[in-house]
């Protein structure tokens, strides 16, 4: 049949342009699960990182040697006793919080790892926080290195050890406190022996003492020496009982003492 003439637009309407072909949408459809799923297991593996580093009290940095700029974690900023965003970034920055008395090996260490052929380093040092506090810390670095054999990057952890420092002191304290109550005991097994040894001495001093001075009564002037004898055993007897007290093997006889008497 003959194709339907449409009727004229009404005056003053804008021109309709000639008809052609129905406008299309072309879609472009792209499968991205596997992305997704990517995107999901790297944010799961840096919560994950994150979560160790925390309760390992651990901290990762990486140096660029040939422009001296430094990255650090934010868990190595807490570390260093700083705010987030507080550090520096620069090598030096990280040498100016080292406890002053250990910067000096610190610095040796890292030159001579990236001067010889090792790759990698290892070293106990202080922390001198900025309100004061001195914290102890384990930090290990590895070298990068260029295909003609220069240090270019380094890279590394950090690892609060300052319990465990504080444990080995402790533990050293008490190994110290042992020894030393040892060698007391050795000491007081000695004098109880020697006391004993000495009380022996002066029971026969003593025992021979009185017989001389029974037969000497007609004799005072002799009966004075006598009593010089008796009168240095009692001392004898007294340091005697002393050592034993020393050496746990006695009775203690408690003494008032006025010590404004000179």
């Amino acid at each position: 049949p003959p194709a339907r003439r449409q009727p004229p637009p009404p005056p003053g309407a804008p021109s309709q342009p000639d008809s052609g072909p129905p406008p299309r949408l072309v879609f472009l459809v792209t499968d991205i699960t596997e992305s997704a799923r990517i995107e999901r297991r790297m944010t799961e593996n840096a919560d994950w990182l994150r979560i160790a580093l925390e309760s390992s009290q651990m901290g990762i940095w990486s140096w660029n040697i040939e422009s001296g700029e430094v990255r650090w974690s934010d868990e190595l900023e807490q570390l260093f006793g700083l705010a987030a965003g507080e550090f520096g970034g620069k090598y030096e920055d990280y040498l100016d919080l080292i406890h002053p008395d250990d910067r000096g090996p610190v610095v040796a260490t890292i030159e001579s790892s990236l001067q010889s052929e090792s790759e990698a380093y290892e070293i106990e040092h202080r922390l001198l926080w900025p309100d004061g506090r001195v914290r102890w810390i384990e930090a290990r670095g590895s070298v990068v290195r260029s295909e003609t054999g220069q240090p270019i990057q380094m890279t590394g952890t950090v690892t609060d050890i300052t319990e465990r420092k504080s444990a080995e002191r402790a533990l050293r304290d008490s190994e110290e406190r042992l020894r030393q109550s040892q060698r007391m005991e050795s000491v007081g097994r000695l004098a109880g022996g020697i006391a004993h040894d000495f009380n022996n001495l002066l029971t026969a001093i003593v025992g021979c003492s009185e017989l001389l001075q029974s037969r000497l009564s007609d004799r005072p002037e002799a009966l004075e020496f006598v009593q010089g004898i008796l009168d240095a055993a009692d001392r004898g007897a007294e340091l005697t009982r002393q050592l034993l007290t020393f050496a746990h093997q006695g009775v203690v006889q408690p003494q008032i003492v006025d010590l404004n008497q000179r």
